[in-house]
Parts: structure tokens; sequence; C-alpha cells
């Protein structure tokens, strides 16, 4: 039996070994209460045989926790368990958590999609294509992608990157389900979409990596033109000198 430690919403991984080769398809592992209550069902999921006789598989509780149990079964059958301390993340990172962004906010990115009869600037409704319900669905699991990155809890600088990311990620779900047409050729807008969140993505986790704690002295004016990370959308003014109107509305932050 191992002692594992982990971190509230973030992947921790369990180790199954020596044990017969060959047995990946037929493993499952278990996170349980001391009471037996289940936390995460039996499952074989992401279990993979990574050396002759040595098998992993990352699993991801989302609560603190002492003394969780995680159990192997080969069929069944229990192999083994380790106990499982999940501490809190904020107790390990500083910060707080930042909150999944709404519909006016990705009607602020696709503002395309939710035009009215005038022109005039709209957001998601029941009437819409797609409905704020379904909207809203897309942004709840572009969160669930985007925060096991970036973290749950941020220091409150980055909270605003990582909801345009989210945003990026929403209209990333919803661009092809509705608008398959509109993904021909060099210049559709998932692609730019696509664009500005993998490099955002790559920005937003090298300044948080760098500058988390650190003094807040702000990008220079070249970070300022060319970093994703510092540009935010949805809810500021200015706009991006030499961007093109409509399709490259972005917004800068100003420090």
């Amino acid at each position: 039996m191992s002692d594992l430690d982990a971190t509230a919403g973030l992947p921790f991984t369990a180790t199954l070994g020596p044990y017969l080769t060959g047995r990946a398809a037929f493993l499952t592992i278990e996170v349980l209460e001391q009471d037996g209550s289940v936390v995460l069902g039996a499952s074989g999921v992401g279990i993979s045989e990574q050396a002759p006789e040595s098998y992993t598989a990352e699993r991801i509780v989302g609560f603190a926790a002492d003394n969780l149990i995680v159990r192997w079964a080969d069929d069944g059958e229990t192999l083994g368990e380790d106990t499982l301390t999940v501490t809190a993340l904020e107790d390990i990172v500083p910060g707080t958590e930042w909150a999944a962004p709404v519909v006016d906010e990705l009607a602020s990115l696709m503002f395309a999609r939710v035009t009215g009869e005038f022109g005039q600037a709209q957001t998601f409704t029941d009437e819409s294509r797609p409905t704020a319900g379904q909207a809203t669905t897309k942004l709840a699991q572009a969160y669930g992608m985007v925060a096991p990155r970036v973290g749950f809890i941020l220091d409150e600088r980055f909270h605003d990157s990582a909801r345009f990311l989210t945003v990026l990620y929403a209209a990333l779900l919803l661009e092809p389900g509705y608008w398959p047409e509109d993904m021909q050729g060099d210049a559709s807008a998932w692609d730019s979409w696509k664009t500005l969140y993998d490099e955002g993505m790559a920005a937003l986790l090298e300044a948080i990596a760098d500058g988390a704690g650190g003094e807040d002295t702000g990008p220079d004016d070249d970070v300022r033109a060319h970093s994703p990370v510092w540009y935010f959308g949805p809810r500021c003014d200015d706009h991006v000198p030499g961007a093109e109107e409509p399709h490259d509305r972005r917004c800068r932050r100003v420090w």
C-alpha cells in the first residue's frame, strides 16, 4: 500500500505494479471513502501499461479529503489499495476561484451570430440559434476543459484571460455544429478563434508560471500588442489599432 497525495480538482497519478503484463484492458481503478462510499466509480478508462508489469492511471477528486482508498482490480478481483490525501486547492495556490463566463460574453465574441434585424448587437435568447440554454451548456463544457489546465484558483490578474479562453473554447464547440458551411476556406472564424485560443493558452500558462505571486507591473508595449494573454475581449471599450471590423474585434486591457 502506498500513500498518494493530490490537489482537489487536479489530476493525480496512481500506479500498479509489478503485475502481469498485457492486462490493461481488464483493469479498473476506483476511489472510495473509508466507509465504502464511492467517490469515483470503478473504471478502466485511461489505464495504460507504461512499462512491462507497470500500469498507471490519472484521476481527479474534486474536494479535499483524508484517507481515501484507491483500489485496483482485475476483472472485478481486488489487487491492491493505496491511501489518498486530497488537499484543497486554495491551500496551495494563492488567489481566488474564477467564475465561468456568461452568455453575453460569448455573444460579444460571436456577435455576427446574434445580430438583429437592423444590425444591432443582441445576445443568445430562448429564440436564438443556438438558444441561451444551449450556449450556457457549451460554456460549462468549455469551463470544464479550460479550468483544469490553468487552475480553478488563479491570481486575479489572470481571471479575465481564463474567462476569455473559455469563451473562445465555447465558440469552437458551437461553430461547427450550427454553421458548418462557414468553416470552409482559410479565413474562417473557427480558424481565427482556434489560433487565438492556442496562442492565448500558451501565453497564459507561461504568464502564470512566471508571474504568479510576483509584483504586477504589466506587460511592455510589445507584449501588449502581440500576446493574446493581454486581450480579454468582451468587457472593454478600446479597439485594437489595425484590427479589421467586424471580424477582428478584440479588446485591450488597460493597466
